[in-house]
């Protein structure tokens, strides 16, 4: 995080694994509920149904005000040919908050469609 330029609140939410070991107990706990596992795609869904589920008791993430800075520097740090003007990236992520709520549900709303299709197709 030092070396992507980001501390404060997001640094330290971002360092720990608090955030994941709570998702994964939500999803074994979920997941408990199966007694006869078929195929691997049965183990998808149930998983999928667990994160969707733990999604219910998330939190807004400590210090989100910084994500635009992260994923501007994770842009500039993975596609350095591109990232030519760091301020111009940075303005660019730092959009307002409606837009990064907009992005966010529609992230989270592509990930539903994705799980639908694998239990269709399943």
């Amino acid at each position: 995080m030092a070396r992507l330029g980001i501390d404060g609140r997001l640094a330290v939410t971002l360092t720990t694994s608090n955030p994941i070991e709570s998702m994964l107990s939500i999803v074994r706990t979920t997941n408990r509920n199966v007694t006869r596992w078929r195929d691997g795609q049965m183990v998808l869904r149930w998983t999928a149904a667990g994160m969707l589920n733990a999604e219910q008791s998330f939190r807004r993430v400590k210090g989100y005000e910084q994500m635009p800075q992260l994923i501007a520097a994770l842009h500039r740090r993975t596609h350095p040919e591109t990232a030519t003007n760091t301020k111009t990236d940075g303005a660019a992520a730092q959009s307002s908050p409606r837009n990064r709520h907009r992005k966010i549900h529609e992230t989270r709303d592509t990930l539903r469609v994705r799980i639908s299709w694998v239990n269709q197709s399943g």
